[in-house]
Parts: C-alpha cells; structure tokens; sequence
C-alpha cells in the first residue's frame, strides 16, 4: 500500500515540473480572449443579448413609452399590483422609479458592451481576423450602440455620451451632452455601419437576425424623421425600397410568430421559443388578459387599450380587431364583472404547445 502511494505522489511531484504559465479559463481578459473571429463575434452577441432583457425589448421599455399616454391606463376595473407602472401611469413617477433607472442602466449596459467589441475587435491583428469580418462587426456593434443612444436620447433628454469601454470605477461621473450631440454621434455610428454591413442578398451563413445594410439605413431614416431632417428621410427609405423588402399582402403576417423575420422584416430582436426551460419573449403574456389562458400561461393584461384608443380607428380599418381586441364575458364568463371597458392589445400571441 506505502508503494502505491509513492507512486502517486510521486507522479504528482513529477507532474508539478511542467509550465504552470497557464490562462485561467474561468477569468479571461480582453488579451487572452480576442484571438480569433469567432471571438470577436461572440462579443458581439453579447451585445445583442443586452435587448432581449426584460428591462428593454422583454417587456419595461413599451411599458416606459406607454403607459402614460392615452392608449391605454389602469382603470375600470383593470388593476395592477406592480408600483412603478401604476406611477407610469399616474404620473407620480421620478428619478427613483425602478423602471425609469433600471431602463436607463441596461441601455448604457448595452453601450459598454457595444465599447468593449468596437475597442477591442479593432485591435485585432490581420492574423486574428480577415479584414471584412473586422469591419463587419464593429459596424454590427456601432449600430447596436445607436440603438441604445437613440431610444435614450428620446426619453431622457440629452445623455452622457460614453464612446470607450468602462474599465475600473474611475472616471465614472460622467456629464449629460446636449440631444444635438448625442444625434450626431448616433447618424455617425450608423452611417458608418451602413457602409460596412452586408446588404439582405448578401448575408454571411447564420447571420439571420443581425444589422443589416438596410437595418442602419431604415434606423437612419427613422433619426432623421424625429429631427425632422425631410430630405434625408427620402434619401434613405427610397435607398431601402430597393434593398428586396416586401410588404406582406395580409397585415396580420406582421405578428406571425410563424413568419418572423420574414418578407417585412428589416431588424428583430431575436428570442428562442417552443424550447423547454425558455420562455422566449415575455410579450406572449404581457398583452395578454389575465383571463386568458393559452396552455396554462394566464396573460399579465399589461399596457390596458383606452376606449379613446380603441375609437380612434375608423369605420372599415381592418388594423384595429388585429392591433386590439375587445373581449366579451360571453366569449370569457371567467373574465371580472368589474372590468368596464376589457379591450386589449392583440399583437404578438403564440398559441404554440411550448410557449411557457
């Protein structure tokens, strides 16, 4: 028995002779990370995943935009526990509201990764990655940056403009630039990432819900409508209706989980569904009313359409009984009696068997 523990100890003490200088895999640097493109991309890809979070395209940035106009309100009968929407709603909200800081921190989250690939994907070697694929992804990444700036700017007001990766906690109070400033960096970021990214027709293999040309085109034309710059609105959406986009005939294809990322399709933020252990997007239930269930997931009936919402269609719009619906508590007996006006909005339903 003493024979083989020396035998084993003394494999252990021959083994502690080899070169230890080794990359701890569970702490990598920007260094030791950024070696190849498909590194590169998967900084990327962080970046996108930022969107999918609940407290941007999953759910609390329609709830920021909406729930203070009068498309729709927590009223007749239609309630909601969570605070911080019904101080949306009500109008008491301020800096400390949850949702407005917590909206505000995972777009500049959004932007700090954006930095960290831009930064350090630029400092990859001709060794490391082909040059297209370079300029490929930091285009992907300055359009997901003016993303972010561009739906902050339209919120907050004027921003601090953070152009370079958060690396220690120095520095770190940062003052607002005007909205003028911050427009100027967004149409910069994304007319260079028009430039570099590949038009529709032109896609690299798997690259299916990433920027496009025409996304940062169609991004483009959509800051230069809010600036009311009409000339280069022109520009660039005449530049988009020739890129292969088609409108769908029916209008309903639009909200076809069958359908997405299809014909109409210039940019979508990606969610997994019919998977086991993943929800995929909470907007499955968040419109939907609590008295509607679809394969045990009762809706949360979030964003509730005004009747002054509902009346502004007009006679014939076959939009409105796809965009809302107004239930009835002969199709429902489940729903509340109190409920006075239960119209909801009728986008973005998946009745498929694993939408939980």
């Amino acid at each position: 028995m003493k024979k083989i523990v020396f035998i084993i100890l003394s494999s252990l003490m021959m083994s502690s002779c080899t070169d230890m200088d080794l990359i701890p895999e569970s702490n990598l640097s920007p260094e030791n990370f950024f070696k190849s493109e498909e590194d590169a991309t998967a900084a990327v890809y962080g970046t996108y995943s930022v969107f999918t979070d609940n407290d941007i395209y999953n759910q609390f940035w329609e709830v920021l935009q909406s729930q203070g106009t009068d498309d729709c309100e927590w009223s007749g009968g239609r309630t909601t526990t969570n605070l911080d929407k019904n101080a949306l709603d009500k109008f008491e909200y301020d800096g400390n509201t949850n949702l407005v800081y917590s909206v505000w921190i995972k777009h500049y989250v959004a932007v700090n990764r954006s930095n960290f690939a831009i930064e350090n994907i630029s400092n990859m070697g001709n060794d490391q990655i082909k040059d297209d694929a370079k300029k490929r992804l930091i285009g992907e990444a300055k359009f997901l940056r003016a993303l972010a700036y561009f739906n902050l700017v339209r919120v907050y007001g004027g921003v601090p403009l953070v152009l370079k990766q958060t690396t220690s906690l120095d520095g770190l109070e940062v003052p607002r630039n005007t909205v003028d400033e911050c427009y100027e960096q967004i149409i910069s970021d994304l007319q260079e990432a028009k430039s570099v990214l590949p038009a529709i027709d032109q896609l690299p293999e798997g690259y299916l819900g990433r920027a496009t040309k025409g996304s940062a085109s169609a991004m483009l034309a959509k800051v230069y409508l809010t600036r009311e710059d009409y000339q280069n609105v022109v520009k660039e959406t005449s530049e988009v209706m020739q890129m292969g986009y088609k409108l769908w005939d029916n209008y309903a294809d639009n909200f076809d989980v069958e359908k997405e990322n299809g014909q109409e399709s210039i940019f979508e933020i990606q969610f997994k569904r019919n998977t086991p252990g993943v929800s995929g997007s909470n907007y499955n239930g968040y419109y939907r009313p609590p008295f509607v269930n679809i394969n045990g997931w009762v809706g949360y009936g979030d964003d509730p359409v005004t009747r002054n919402h509902y009346e502004c269609y007009e006679e014939g719009d076959l939009r409105r009984d796809i965009n809302v619906r107004l239930y009835t508590k002969e199709e429902y007996p489940n729903m509340s009696s109190n409920y006075e006006f239960p119209c909801y909005v009728n986008k973005f339903q998946d009745p498929s068997p694993l939408a939980v």
